[in-house]
């Protein structure tokens, strides 16, 4: 990660753990929270799943029960 962020003009982060998850070694700027943001919405996927208000999943269990699940984004950008 530490790599591709400066292949993408990252030059004040560094990246200690590959999940994300809050490390008090991983260190960023807001500006270069900005151009990963901007990097990250060049991905087709990505942009399609950030602005997705709502989405349904279906589950069968084990037990033949049904059960739905609903994630709202609740972000007030997203409309």
């Amino acid at each position: 990660m530490n790599r591709y962020a400066r292949e993408i003009g990252l030059r004040d982060s560094y990246f200690d753990s590959p999940h994300g998850l809050a490390n008090h070694r991983n260190v960023s700027t807001a500006s270069d929270v900005a151009k990963v943001s901007a990097e990250c919405l060049n991905d087709p996927r990505f942009l399609e799943i950030v602005s997705t208000k709502t989405f349904r999943v279906g589950i069968t269990e084990e037990n033949k029960n049904k059960s739905e699940y609903v994630w709202e984004n609740t972000h007030k950008m997203v409309d």
